[in-house]
Formats: structure tokens, sequence, C-alpha cells
């Protein structure tokens, strides 16, 4: 369908049409095969072996997405601590429905509604309040601003906001999350990569427009990797990416666990690690082109 529509932007047949017969066809493949969705999918991808990623669970809206006043339009919770995917979902179920308690007992019963997304929505003005009794206290954001226990965040500044959104990478030790900054697109995710302004890529199959495309995409993450990997002081932004990726279509599982890169762990490696590594990997380098040069002549 990609080459009878020809275009671009999928304008001769539409985007829509064209992501939606991508989805049947695929789910079609694995019925022939008699395996499951997301196993059909690893393969086309090449995967052997998948993993279940650590589930992100969406408890409070704010923004756009819920019509209050609150400047960040989701708060999600990560069972990062869990011993599997089950105890992890039964956590998040849990403290999903405790906090629902709480909206309750300091908001009232109105405040307990939810907002577009499926966070609750309470009417409240400040993002600190909107985590209170959630997280342990951990300084994180920057420029005068403090957030708690934050170990992810998603697109803090502008899509085309290259300047800060290097800086803030540079100065923090959480995932930073490109998702407006990068829409899947290859172009920008290998300019996100030179820029170093985030290290994780949020992948999705109604961005780019087909689960071909998204498989293409995962190829271009990898070579443009691969590039980076071998160049000067850069490994601490590439293993970065290694450990932090977490792929997302369309909020489905068989999608999420088809790709082989790890889910969100359950530590962060202090930032002098990854410098070290950066160097000694460096002097390797230069020690194997002395070598080569010296055997050629």
């Amino acid at each position: 369908m990609l080459e009878l529509d020809g275009t671009e932007n999928k304008s001769k047949f539409g985007a829509n049409a064209i992501l939606g017969v991508s989805l049947a066809v695929c789910k079609a493949g694995a019925a022939e095969k008699g395996v499951p969705l997301y196993r059909h999918i690893a393969d086309l991808a090449g995967n052997k072996d998948v993993i279940l990623p650590v589930p992100a669970f969406n408890v409070i809206n704010g923004g756009s997405h819920a019509g209050n006043k609150l400047a960040m339009q989701e708060f999600m919770i990560l069972p990062v601590g869990a011993k599997n995917f089950h105890e992890a979902m039964r956590i998040g179920a849990e403290v999903y429905h405790n906090l629902k308690n709480v909206i309750k007992a300091k908001y009232g019963k109105d405040a307990t509604n939810v907002g577009d997304e499926g966070g609750f929505a309470p009417n409240i003005l400040e993002n600190n309040e909107g985590t209170a009794g959630l997280c342990r206290n951990r300084p994180v954001y920057v420029s005068g601003l403090v957030l708690i226990s934050v170990q992810s965040i998603e697109d803090p500044f502008d899509q085309d906001d290259w300047e800060n959104w290097s800086k803030f990478t540079g100065s923090v030790d959480i995932q930073v999350v490109g998702d407006d900054l990068t829409v899947t697109n290859p172009k920008r995710i290998q300019q996100a990569c030179e820029k170093k302004a985030c290290n994780c890529l949020l992948l999705k199959v109604n961005q780019i427009g087909s689960v071909t495309e998204s498989i293409q995409a995962r190829f271009i993450i990898s070579i443009i990797l691969f590039f980076f990997f071998f160049s000067p002081f850069s490994f601490y932004f590439i293993l970065f990416i290694y450990l932090f990726f977490t792929f997302s279509f369309l909020k489905v599982l068989n999608y999420a666990i088809s790709f082989i890169y790890p889910p969100t762990p359950k530590f962060f490696f202090p930032k002098f690690f990854f410098f070290f590594l950066d160097y000694f990997f460096s002097i390797l380098m230069f020690l194997y082109f002395v070598l080569m040069i010296k055997f050629i002549i």
C-alpha cells in the first residue's frame, strides 16, 4: 500500500486507511501462523526473545487532558520494584484505587472525575500537590522548579526547543522521553541523537503510519546508535538509550513486547560511570587505530 500510495505523507489513500489495513494484515499474519500477535511482530523485527515492559499507570491528568490548571498533562507511576509483570499490575491498580479515596477525602467527591487519559482530574493548581503522598522526595527539575521522585519525564519542552532539550538531558540522570520531539520520524530521531536531546524514544505505529514503517524505524535507530557508539564522547548517551528504550504501539501490549530493548529498569547508574566508560572506550578505539596503522605500515 505504501508503494501504491507513493506519497510521503500518505495523502493519496489516507494515513488512517493505510494504518487500519496494516494492522489488520498483521493480525491476519499472526492468525495464519497460529502464533500470538506479539510473537509475529517480533519475528518480523528479527527478535527471538521478547520481554514484558514495566507498565506505566496514568493516575492524575492535567492541562488540556483534564481542564484543570495543572501545567503537566499526565502524572504516571512506575512500579519498578515489582518482581514480575503480574505484581506490577497489582501494585498499579491498588495505588490507583486508593488514590481515589485520598482525593475524595481531601478535595471532595467531585474531584474524582477522570480526564481524557483515565487519570483523576482534581481541581488543583500546583504540580507538586499532584504528587503528594505518592512519592518520596527527590529534587530533579531545573530552572528553580522542583518535582518529587521523578524517574521519567516526557516532552519537558516544546518539540523544536532543541537547546533546552539538550541542556536538560545533560543535567539530569533520569529517563527523558522524546515523543512529540521525534514523532517516530527517522529524520527527527537522528537529529535528537546528534543533539543528545533525549535518552529515550517513544515509537508509535499511529505516528509513522504502518507496522512495516515502525519496524523499519527500529532498524534505522539501531544503525544510528551503531554509528554514535563508535563516536568519541557519545557512549554515555548511547548506553543510556539502550538501558531506557521503551516502545509503545497504540498502548497495546502485543506491540510493546515485540522488540528486545529493555523496559524501564529498577535502578539508575550514576552519571560518572558512563563518562568513565566513555573515556575508556575512546582510549581503546585510539589504541586500536594506532595498532592498525602500525600494522599497515
